[in-house]
């Protein structure tokens, strides 16, 4: 990337194909290495357990390009249109505040995926849904207090200067808190055996953005790009919980009526 920003070649298209390519490469180093650190097995064991590895690290890693790009689409997208240098400012004030809850989301989804990928008959899904919702509940008011006292720093720090900071921040810590609630359930699609939900919703993520912010941003600016990003968010959470209850209802029959008493 400073490669290319120092020959004034740093467009979108080259940042996305940066991005992406970069976590590619990654991907596949760590898969090399981890083969070499696996130990010898069988030639049946180790041809079933290359498929497995292949098979999960193909979605995992079209889920982290696709995150990746989602996260950064927006701005991209700024500079592509040319949006005023004031107006993105105050845009990527609020942002910054916002990855808070980003970090806090990666951390609960490290701590929590171990757990989730080691459920496996419907008691244990069960009963993991019913803590999750209520952890969810607990930490709603703690995730709404953080949102006032995002505001209230922003216009005590910045006060007037970055005047739209704050409403900024207001629009997309929204989306980001309801995907912190939704995420202990997506995350049973790994329960589930079904790492290609989380893919295409990051996936679907980036399409669905790419054509409000193509639409929103020149109309709207900044807000056209916010309001894009919260109806990419609750659309993508929407899909990937009801593709994950849908999915656990065909493996669990009784899914639907146990997990409701």
């Amino acid at each position: 990337i400073v490669i290319l920003y120092l020959l004034h070649q740093l467009d979108l298209t080259f940042a996305v194909l940066t991005f992406g390519l970069s976590t590619l490469f990654a991907g596949l180093a760590g898969l090399a290495l981890n083969s070499r650190l696996l130990p010898k097995m069988s030639l049946p064991s180790s041809l079933s357990s290359l498929r497995g590895i292949i098979f999960w690290s193909k979605w995992l890693l079209l889920q982290t390009i696709a995150n990746t790009i989602f996260v950064k689409l927006d701005l991209l997208m700024l500079g592509y249109f040319r949006v005023a240098n004031s107006s993105v400012g105050s845009y990527a004030l609020g942002l910054r505040f916002v990855y808070i809850c980003i970090v806090l989301q990666m951390s609960i989804m490290t701590i929590l995926l171990p757990k989730v990928s080691a459920l496996q008959t419907l008691e244990e899904i069960r009963m993991y849904i019913r803590k999750s919702i209520k952890l969810s509940l607990m930490a709603l008011p703690v995730l709404l207090l953080m949102g006032v006292v995002g505001v209230l720093i922003i216009n005590f720090l910045y006060g007037t200067l970055y005047q739209d900071a704050a409403q900024l921040f207001i629009l997309l810590y929204i989306p980001m808190t309801l995907s912190i609630i939704a995420m202990p359930i997506i995350l049973l699609s790994f329960a589930l055996d079904r790492p290609q939900i989380p893919a295409f919703q990051n996936l679907a993520g980036v399409i669905i953005l790419v054509c409000l912010l193509s639409i929103l941003i020149p109309l709207y600016g900044v807000w056209g790009a916010a309001v894009a990003v919260m109806i990419s968010k609750f659309t993508i959470d929407i899909g990937a919980v009801s593709a994950v209850l849908v999915h656990a209802g065909r493996k669990f029959p009784n899914f639907t009526s146990l997990t409701m008493h």
